[in-house]
């Protein structure tokens, strides 16, 4: 994966987070124009549907199958899981004393994303594979 996809990946799924989290314990809609601009074409929407399938296949989130409404792709019944929810509220031992992943994610996405986000979302996953180790 690109640098460009990572760094799409990590904006997304940032985002993703973000939105279930606020309104956790709703099941929601996720429309995919909601985060990918229309200018940014086909391979954005790919990034984000991958983004999608990555956190469901790694347990993060749930959904259930996408629909679409012409153009539109909706993502129905998105919501954390019990791992999800547990990884975002998370302050991993070696970070004892500081914020946890979602507090992280919105610090972020309230600098622009970047490095930040990208830092926050690869710490967030490496913890989510500790603990499947376990």
């Amino acid at each position: 994966m690109s640098d460009n996809n990572m760094d799409a990946f990590n904006d997304f799924a940032s985002k993703i987070f973000d939105r279930l989290y606020s309104e956790f314990p709703k099941e929601l809609e996720i429309l995919v124009k909601d985060f990918v601009d229309k200018q940014d074409g086909g391979d954005q929407h790919a990034i984000f549907s991958g983004t999608m399938s990555f956190l469901e296949r790694e347990g993060f989130i749930v959904f259930q199958n996408p629909t679409h409404e012409g153009i539109r792709r909706i993502y129905g019944g998105s919501a954390l899981t019990a791992k999800g929810l547990t990884i975002l509220d998370a302050i991993p031992d070696s970070v004892k004393g500081s914020e946890s992943f979602i507090q992280k994610i919105r610090t972020g996405i309230a600098a622009g994303g970047g490095e930040a986000v990208k830092a926050a979302i690869q710490s967030l996953i490496a913890y989510g594979v500790t603990l499947m180790c376990r």
